[in-house]
Parts: C-alpha cells; structure tokens; sequence
C-alpha cells in the first residue's frame, strides 16, 4: 500500500524514527551458547509465520570477558513497510518493544506515546500499537491492530502482528542479557601482570576475599599501580593459572568455572574483572592440592 493511503496527522512526536546505526551488543562470553540457542528457537516461530530468520552473530570481537554480537535478518519488513516497534499500553503508562535496532532517546520519548492510531484519529483503550516505517521515504505512523492490515497485502494480518511481537521479543531476551561497556575512561590492566601479582599476595599473605578490607585483589591492584614489576617464577605461574583456566570451557557444569575461563582468556581486565581473576590462584592452587592428595594416595596403592 503507497503512503498516501493513510496520510498521517503527524509523524509519532514529530519526528522520524531511526535506527541505531551501531546495532552491536556485549554479551557475556559464557552466555553466548545459551543465547544463541534461545533467539534459534525465536526465530524458527518467525519463519512459520512467513518471515525471514533472524539469527545472533559473533563477530570475534572481544571487549574483556565481553562478546561484541549483533543480530542479523529483517523480520520485520512487511510489504513497502518495517515495523520498527511494539508499544504495550497499560493503566496509563506504555511499554516499548522494539523490532528494530533503536537509540535509547527515542525509546525513553516512546513511553509517553498514547494509545493513537493515526489512521482513523482516535485515541481509545488498546492494549497495543505500532509504530511503522514507510522504506522509501522513512515517513513513520502509529497504528492500531486493525488498520496494520490493509499494509500487510496478501500477508495474514495476524501473522504480521506476530510476527512483529516476535521480533520485539527477540530484542528484548537480548537486551536483557547485554552489557554496557566499560566507562570508556577506565583503566584496562594486563592480566598476566595482575595475575602474578596476585600470585606473589597469596603466596606471602594468604587469600583474601573480596568482602575483606585486605581483599587479594585490592593488594595485587596496589602493585600494579605502584608499577612493580612481578617476579618471572609469578609470572610463569600467572601462564600456568591461565593454561589451566582454558581448559575449563569445555566443563559446562560449573557457572563460576565459566566465568572464569571467559574472564582470563582476554588480554586486559577491567575493574569489575578484578575479583574474580584473583580467585583464580586460590581456585588454581586448590586444583594443584587435589592433584598431588591424589598421585600420592595412587603411588601408595602400588607399593
């Protein structure tokens, strides 16, 4: 259906809607598998209503213990027209799904958008409407269910709706698991130096939890801010913490092993990857205890 079909009062707040041209998210490593998986069974429902898949894309790009990811595929194209979101309107207040990738200002000036469909004027109880977006001009209208229709063509209507909801709930699973970034100001630390450094704490003071005004992480962080240089025997050990953590990818049993493993295979640390770094020498050291109770207890047996 052409634009002029349904000439809009106004453009939803007089504006155009647009698109976050950086669509990319931070995922937590050890979360991706489980990711994937979920917005695959996501977009399987897509293509039964007739849309194209959607699927979420590693990029290889790596951001500390953070995957760089972005979505890929238009579900939302119907006809000369995308839907761009979904609002939900409740005791006054509207929730915003969105189909597309949008900027976090226009999603925050959405949730004061009333109930409007701009094709019949009206402004009425609804439990949602939609925003859509005209491809060739980038003319946007809020609609009602009913008047979405007439631009689906020889589309189910209720299967654009779905198919529309489907792609909102698609981005909301993966804006819930997104991280933000580190604030771009903050220093990033080499994790083979901090982790020798934490080496060298355990070894002459013991472990300290992070909840402990003498926390591991604390101490090893002064040292590194001091600009010490660590020792080669901490720094060896550093790369054998680090061999070994690698190798707890493939144990998907253990949610602190994943986190670890993803939180050492980066180059650099942040501040919030400090704490969990130095537990890696106690949790290594335990490992090494373990092994040695075991060979011991072994060469017993065969004498």
């Amino acid at each position: 259906m052409s634009a002029r079909a349904y000439p809009s009062s106004a453009p939803v707040s007089g504006d155009y809607v647009e698109s976050d041209p950086d669509d990319e998210h931070l995922i937590p490593i050890e979360r991706l598998a489980e990711l994937r998986a979920g917005i695959e069974r996501l977009s399987r429902r897509l293509t039964r209503v007739g849309a194209s898949s959607v699927q979420l894309v590693d990029t290889g790009r790596r951001r500390g213990s953070l995957a760089i990811v972005q979505l890929e595929g238009r579900g939302s194209l119907v006809g000369d027209w995308e839907i761009v979101c979904v609002l939900h309107h409740q005791d006054g207040s509207t929730r915003v799904e969105p189909c597309v990738p949008m900027t976090d200002r226009l999603v925050d000036r959405l949730t004061g958008t009333r109930a409007l469909c701009e094709a019949c004027r009206t402004v009425r109880p609804r439990k949602q409407t939609f925003i859509v977006r005209e491809r060739a001009s980038g003319r946007t209208m809020q609609l009602g269910s009913s008047c979405l229709r007439p631009l689906t063509g020889s589309d189910s209507a209720e299967d654009t709706i779905r198919r529309a909801q489907i792609v909102a709930t698609i981005r909301t699973v993966l804006a819930g698991a997104a991280q933000q970034p580190p604030d771009p100001g903050e220093q990033y630390i080499d994790t083979s130096t901090f982790l020798a450094h934490a080496v060298s704490v355990v070894r002459s003071h013991g472990f300290h939890r992070s909840d402990e005004e003498d926390a591991t992480w604390r101490t090893a962080l002064a040292r590194v801010e001091e600009g010490g240089e660590p020792a080669m025997k901490d720094l060896t050990r550093a790369r054998e913490i680090r061999d070994w953590a690698s190798q707890l990818r493939a144990r998907d049993d253990d949610g602190f092993e994943t986190r670890l493993a993803a939180c050492l295979a980066g180059e650099r640390l942040t501040s919030r990857e400090l704490p969990l770094a130095a537990s890696a020498v106690r949790a290594y050291n335990r490992q090494l205890f373990w092994q040695i109770r075991r060979e011991r207890a072994s060469n017993a047996r065969r004498k």
